[in-house]
């Protein structure tokens, strides 16, 4: 398994920025024989936007951002996990990741569960399950946010 991680200053210019550099990233690791591309937390919109930025920006998950990761996805064939704002089905928006296969499909979405400070507590929900692990290509795969990792229920979950 080869993991490509997209290191990059937040897309300031809005989605579409921050898509076609996704879109860049994801060429450059599939050329390089990647089979997952990973990229920051909330990488899609920003991750400090406030709240007001964040409830803006926020969609579901068959919404038309994760729509067009898995367009990219699919266009390289590598995976791709991506950060987001997720608005849930109750109006709670989350700070999420989604894991997409290199056929564009939806496998996971994980919600943080452990939020950091004032900057999360006040733009998102806390998630309330652990990430269930997810077999891609002869590996289990888990997924975690940033200040999750801090708690061990989070690493004994995902081992």
């Amino acid at each position: 398994m080869r993991i490509a991680v997209m290191q990059s200053h937040p897309a300031t210019d809005g989605l579409a920025a921050a898509l076609g550099q996704l879109e860049r990233a994801a060429e450059q690791a599939a050329e390089q024989g990647a089979d997952i591309l990973v990229t920051p937390e909330m990488y899609l919109t920003g991750y400090n936007i406030g709240s007001a930025g964040v409830q803006a920006a926020a969609e579901t998950i068959d919404g038309p951002m994760l729509a067009q990761v898995s367009a990219i996805a699919k266009q390289f064939s590598i995976a791709i996990v991506t950060g987001f704002p997720e608005r849930a089905d109750e109006g709670n928006v989350y700070n999420s990741a989604a894991f997409v296969d290199p056929q564009g499909h939806l496998l996971a979405c994980y919600r943080k569960t452990h939020l950091y400070g004032d900057v999360d507590q006040t733009q998102f929900s806390a998630g309330a399950e652990l990430c269930k692990p997810i077999a891609f290509k002869g590996w289990l795969i888990g997924l975690a946010i940033c200040y999750d990792i801090e708690f061990p229920e989070v690493s004994r979950n995902l081992a």
